[in-house]
C-alpha cells in the first residue's frame, strides 16, 4: 500500500466511506487516495472512486491495451491528451451533471472513456474532485518520459499549466 496516494478496498459506498476518502485524502503526501471496490486479486477490471485535491499531480501515462471510463462525482477534472512527443492534443473539461437539470446542454462532460494506448493525464481544476474510474485490462501503468515525475508534483502542475497554455494559444 502506498501512503503517498493511498488504496483502500471497500464492498460498497455511503457517505461515511466518502468522508473517510476525504481524511485519506487530507492525509496523503500525494493529495489524493481511493477506495477500491475490484477484488484485490482480480486486477482486469479496477473500479475506484479517487479523491484528489487541486495540488494533486498525476504526470501523462497510458496502458497500452487497457481502456478507461471517469465519470466525475463531485468538483471538475481537466483531461489532457498527449502525442509521443509530449505535445498536447486536447484539453477535455469534466463535472458532474447538473442535479436539478441534467438535460442542461450547458454542463460539461461528466463521463469518458480513454482509449487504450493514449497518452493522458487528469488534475482537479476544483479545490477538490471525486470520480469514479473504471479499468478494463490489468496491464502495469507506463508513465511519459517528457514531463516531471510524480515526486515533483510542483514541477508537475506548472508543466501541466503551461502545456494547457501553449495549447490555447495555438
Amino acid at each position: 500500500m502506498n501512503e503517498k496516494s493511498p488504496a483502500r478496498f471497500i464492498k460498497y459506498v455511503n457517505e461515511k466511506k466518502i468522508t473517510w476518502l476525504w481524511e485519506l485524502v487530507e492525509a496523503a503526501s500525494w493529495s489524493r487516495a481511493r477506495l477500491c471496490l475490484h477484488d484485490p486479486k482480480d486486477l482486469t477490471e479496477s473500479k475506484m472512486i479517487i479523491g484528489m485535491k487541486k495540488e494533486s499531480y498525476i504526470p501523462p501515462h497510458r496502458q497500452r491495451h487497457a481502456k478507461k471510463h471517469l465519470t466525475v462525482l463531485e468538483g471538475e477534472l481537466r483531461l489532457l491528451y498527449f502525442d509521443n512527443s509530449g505535445e498536447c492534443k486536447d484539453v477535455i473539461d469534466l463535472k458532474p451533471l447538473d442535479s436539478v437539470n441534467p438535460f442542461n446542454i450547458s454542463n460539461l462532460a461528466p463521463q469518458i472513456e480513454i482509449n487504450n494506448g493514449l497518452l493522458h493525464t487528469v488534475f482537479s481544476a476544483s479545490t477538490k474532485s471525486l470520480y469514479f474510474e473504471t479499468r478494463y485490462g490489468g496491464e502495469p501503468t507506463e508513465w511519459a518520459t517528457f514531463s516531471p515525475d510524480r515526486e515533483n508534483p510542483e514541477n508537475g502542475l506548472a508543466y501541466l499549466k503551461n502545456t494547457m497554455a501553449n495549447y490555447h494559444a495555438n
